[in-house]
């Protein structure tokens, strides 16, 4: 049966884990030697094919025999020690092939292996049974998930909109033993997600976070855009400070939790005195919000109109610099045009390029950004391209002047004074301790992270 990838990932999370991250948890997890493996359980609860579940087994095999142990008691050892969830009922049988392939090589059959072809968050029997959890939780938004009530019940995923992953951390936590550890790769969104706030509090509160291995830019997994890290988890002992790990600078850096923890987030940055001072400003005096948001913008915005449709204003792609025109049916403090004030050629050109949802149906998708049209601003795009500050671009527009793909500012400051402190060496170290990750060595931020730091730069010094 062919299976549809794109629907698994999406809707079920699945992304496969190379073999040298499978390798690195497992080495780092100490998974490498006779008094660390023999005899101690360790489970996947989202083993796919098996990728660590196979290392696991190749490990275990390897490490007893050359420890005299008697094929007969490993046999038993696998069938005893080595666990796994697998939801997919495809994945499932692959995995047990799998598992069984490795085990040939070594003379080893009929193993009644203890995998499940269940959903782990049903799954109960394995709690405060692990020494180790490891794997690669799905990546799925809790808006995808079907059983969505199910996940709801799990304290790490009351807030936001959940990722599937978030539950996961839960989930291992109350498979292993008081003493157990645990190793995940995933997202790294939940440093300073709403969704992952439950997920913080439980680390600060019991410091069980040993080490944190940031992929950053590097993206593991092929075919798949998302910003990873892997995660390090031991029971045993509380932690007063994180070993922190950048793959691609091979930087090795150790953080105390009162470093990471800003206004209830996390933040590993190599200046993270600039980020409290930057985040915790009480300043308010710029404003910074998102541009308009047409949600269809081959009809709203073009090069040129017809000569006949009106109203139309002019409007600045931010990300490029780019002027163009825009089809605006509202009036000065962004209240919807009654359909009828447009004229007969305009009217046609609405009905045939737009679908009549709602009374609303001729208007833009959302609402923002519309009380401000007739307001001089400042429009800038939010991406900053392999650490270039000159990849940044401001424009200055006068009052009835439209702005999408990006961001605008309002401010009584000179359009130069808030030019020359975004053009700095600080604005550009404050965004890389974010760790909003982009496509080509880039960074992006939010408007309130260019808010912070406008009110910072001009009012917030005198605070600090």
């Amino acid at each position: 049966m062919k299976i549809n990838t794109t629907y698994k990932t999406k809707k079920l999370g699945e992304v496969f884990t190379p073999q040298f991250i499978v390798k690195t948890m497992l080495d780092e997890l100490k998974y490498d030697n006779f008094d660390s493996i023999y005899q101690k359980h360790i489970i996947d609860n989202s083993a796919g094919q098996g990728a660590f579940l196979c290392e696991v087994v190749s490990r275990y095999i390897n490490i007893s025999l050359k420890c005299n142990i008697k094929p007969e008691k490993i046999k038993n050892d696998l069938e005893t020690y080595i666990h796994g969830v697998e939801i997919n009922y495809d994945n499932y049988l692959k995995l047990i092939e799998n598992l069984n392939s490795i085990c040939v090589k070594y003379n080893f059959t009929d193993i009644k292996w203890n995998i499940l072809n269940q959903d782990s968050l049903d799954v109960v029997n394995y709690d405060g049974q692990m020494d180790y959890v490891v794997g690669n939780p799905p990546y799925v938004r809790i808006h995808n998930i079907e059983k969505n009530n199910k996940v709801k019940n799990f304290i790490f995923s009351k807030r936001g909109m959940t990722d599937l992953y978030i539950t996961f951390f839960e989930l291992g936590f109350r498979m292993l033993k008081k003493d157990g550890k645990l190793a995940y790769i995933s997202p790294n969104s939940w440093w300073n997600s709403v969704a992952g706030s439950e997920f913080r509090k439980w680390i600060i509160e019991h410091r069980k976070l040993r080490k944190i291995y940031n992929f950053g830019h590097f993206q593991p997994f092929k075919n798949i855009t998302t910003y990873t890290c892997i995660t390090f988890f031991d029971l045993s002992q509380n932690y007063e400070s994180i070993n922190y790990y950048e793959y691609l600078t091979g930087e090795n850096k150790k953080y105390s939790y009162n470093d990471i923890l800003i206004k209830g987030n996390f933040y590993f940055s190599n200046d993270n005195t600039l980020l409290q001072k930057i985040i915790k400003c009480k300043s308010n005096k710029i404003t910074v919000k998102n541009a308009f948001a047409t949600c269809n913008d081959k009809v709203f915005i073009k090069e040129n109109f017809n000569s006949e449709i009106s109203p139309l204003i002019p409007i600045i792609k931010a990300s490029r610099s780019i002027m163009l025109k825009c089809f605006y049916p509202y009036d000065k403090s962004g209240k919807l045009l009654p359909f009828d004030s447009f004229n007969e050629q305009t009217k046609k050109y609405l009905i045939d390029n737009l679908e009549k949802k709602n009374d609303y149906w001729y208007g833009f998708g959302k609402t923002q950004g519309l009380k401000d049209t007739f307001k001089d601003k400042i429009a800038i795009n939010s991406l900053i391209v392999s650490n270039n500050i000159n990849s940044i671009k401001l424009n200055f527009l006068k009052s009835g002047t439209g702005v999408y793909s990006g961001l605008y500012i309002l401010s009584d400051l000179e359009f130069e004074k808030i030019e020359k402190a975004i053009k700095t060496q600080e604005f550009l170290t404050f965004i890389q301790g974010l760790k909003k990750y982009k496509n080509g060595n880039s960074w992006t931020f939010n408007t309130k992270d260019l808010q912070c730091y406008l009110n910072y730069w001009f009012y917030g010094k005198e605070e600090n």
